[in-house]
């Protein structure tokens, strides 16, 4: 027929309405027919997608005439998949049609059934009728939880599962550290994203699939919590122009870390401190280094951080910091190694032999950190929150900082605003959280596990070490 590809080709015919008489035929296309011959066409409907099964020995298969399947998208047919094993033999498989029906599925215990005609050996004549049944495909998920740093289980972490089906799943670890998730859960064609949680350390997430799994499969995802630190935590390089608290657009990346640990993380409430070197007043200092915690703070706001979950705070000079491991610094290009344990006070720094050595010395001084203060936050929903939160200045002393990377550029010094007075220290609400967990029945698929390691990602936690 002209208009064809070769062979015999499946064309396809339609009429606007019933009462009306068909319109011209339609040849598929070199997507479904090729040089050779396309035969037996069937159109099946499954959860809203339609399907056009047909036998073809011009596409690439087994042997003979294969079935093969093809999906309309968008108006067109995608390229035809081959059925493959058991479906198609090496000889002549065609004319396949399925039995649909969900009581008979349910009873025969079978996702697909129905029949097709081969030639195949163990048949009764040179083409027979043959009964397929495929099984379902049973998939579990299920992993351990450790602590990051021991390596120890961690029992009552919460694991949580969103379904790209619109389903919610949460499981808690039991004794032995280990979560599940059976086959009534774990469906096909369905991504799940997954987050782990647990008191005092950061939540970890991570994603698993069974879109495109044809076989049965017991997935395996372990995690990897890191504890929550009890003492400050380093944050990147913050540099401020000369007596300036502003923060400049260059430098925000440095907090973008911190920003996707709050968010990752909802349950935490943080403390942003700023500490200046010993030159200058206290009261001049106490001032800069409040206006630095607020700047960094507001920008945290900005990011859509809640502020009842920031406490700014300006320690001024009061604070020498201490070094947890040894630290190079580089000033006007030399460098000055000082060495774990040193705490840079002013008689330390007064002590130092060159002036370069001794800017090197207050540059370490000048930094900005921050501090977990709790970890039961409960978020409020749809809350309109003022912009910027309360500050605090301590005009007392406190306990001894920890290291972290320089946030003022050598020349120190600041403006001579008047210290403002003493503000408010912030007290979060507090609140409580529960969790759900699921049955574990002694259940699988009995086939190889697939696993999977979450450990804390690189970049997203701040450097604990100096």
């Amino acid at each position: 027929m002209p208009g064809g590809q070769g062979g015999r080709d499946i064309w396809m015919i339609t009429r606007p309405k019933k009462n009306k008489p068909f319109e011209k035929a339609t040849n598929l296309g070199d997507a479904i027919n090729t040089s050779g011959d396309e035969m037996y066409p069937t159109i099946r409907e499954v959860n809203g997608k339609t399907y056009l099964y047909f036998a073809s020995n011009g596409h690439i298969g087994m042997g003979g005439l294969d079935i093969f399947r093809s999906e309309l998208v968008d108006g067109k047919w995608t390229d035809p998949v081959n059925m493959k094993s058991p479906i198609n033999s090496s000889s002549d498989d065609f004319a396949i049609i399925f039995n649909d029906d969900p009581k008979m599925l349910k009873e025969a215990d079978a996702k697909e059934m129905g029949w097709f005609t081969t030639n195949r050996k163990g048949g009764r004549g040179s083409d027979d009728l043959w009964r397929f049944k495929l099984p379902p495909i049973l998939f579990t998920l299920a992993g351990i939880v450790r602590d990051d740093s021991t390596k120890e289980i961690l029992k009552g972490a919460e694991v949580r599962i969103e379904g790209s089906n619109g389903t919610v799943y949460t499981d808690s670890t039991d004794q032995t550290g280990s979560y599940f998730f059976d086959n009534i859960q774990i469906v096909e064609n369905t991504t799940y994203n997954m987050s782990v949680t647990k008191p005092d350390y950061y939540s970890e997430r991570g994603k698993e699939t069974t879109v495109g799994l044809e076989v049965s499969k017991d997935l395996v995802h372990d995690y990897y919590l890191v504890p929550i630190p009890k003492k400050p935590i380093v944050l990147p390089d913050i540099l401020y122009d000369l007596a300036k608290w502003d923060l400049k657009p260059q430098y925000e990346d440095s907090l973008d870390g911190l920003v996707q640990i709050m968010k990752e993380n909802p349950q935490l409430v943080i403390e942003l401190g700023s500490h200046t070197d010993t030159r200058s007043s206290d009261e001049y200092n106490d001032t800069l280094s409040y206006k630095r915690a607020k700047s960094c703070v507001d920008y945290l706001i900005s990011q859509g951080i809640e502020p009842d979950r920031l406490v700014a705070k300006g320690y001024g000079e009061r604070v020498p910091r201490v070094l947890e491991k040894d630290k190079t610094v580089n000033y006007k290009g030399k460098d000055y190694t000082f060495t774990k344990g040193q705490v840079m006070t002013d008689e330390f720094i007064n002590s130092l032999s060159s002036e370069g050595e001794k800017e090197a010395a207050h540059q370490l001084n000048r930094r900005t950190t921050f501090l977990i203060l709790r970890t039961d936050y409960v978020p409020k929903a749809n809350t309109n929150t003022p912009v910027n939160p309360e500050i605090q200045i301590i005009n007392e002393g406190g306990d001894n900082g920890t290291d972290s990377t320089d946030v003022e550029t050598p020349d120190g010094g600041g403006d001579k605003t008047p210290a403002p007075g003493t503000g408010t220290n912030v007290t979060p609400n507090t609140g409580t959280g529960s969790g759900t967990g699921t049955p574990k029945p002694n259940t699988g698929t009995g086939t190889k596990p697939t696993g999977t390691t979450t450990k804390p990602t690189t970049g997203t936690k701040p450097n604990t070490n100096g």
